[in-house]
């Protein structure tokens, strides 16, 4: 089927989309065919003219409010790893004891490297080479 749309303002999606008037837009079957002017309408045979009332019409796009991201492509929704295995009551629980577990460590390595807790390091270090 063959449609002409006009009397209605066009978002085409361009950066600034700006609403076009004065223009009809030619549709056969779910393809747009080509934009024309208005005054070129009058003449034309073999469209059934839709009167879009002063109206919107936005081609190419189903879902009139959505958010693309800058590339105009949607966005896979990514997981981070560890969500996925933190779901569990056993994961979540290795997880807290890894941590106290790092932590422990890191304590004790703390206590080793602080200076003079090893009983020969200053006495070492000021021990003249013979």
């Amino acid at each position: 089927m063959k449609y002409a749309y006009s009397n209605g303002f066009i978002l085409d999606g361009s950066e600034n989309m700006e609403p076009v008037s004065g223009k009809v837009i030619l549709t056969n079957g779910d393809k747009i065919e080509r934009i024309i002017s208005d005054e070129e309408l009058i003449g034309l045979a073999g469209y059934e003219k839709i009167n879009l009332g002063g109206g919107y019409i936005m081609p190419g796009l189903v879902n009139m409010h959505l958010h693309l991201p800058a590339t105009g492509k949607p966005k896979k929704k990514e997981f981070p790893l560890w969500r996925s295995i933190l779901k569990t009551p056993i994961t979540q629980t290795l997880a807290a004891a890894m941590v106290k577990w790092a932590a422990f460590i890191k304590t004790a390595a703390m206590r080793v490297a602080s200076p003079g807790s090893m009983p020969f390091s200053n006495r070492a270090a000021s021990t003249p080479l013979k």
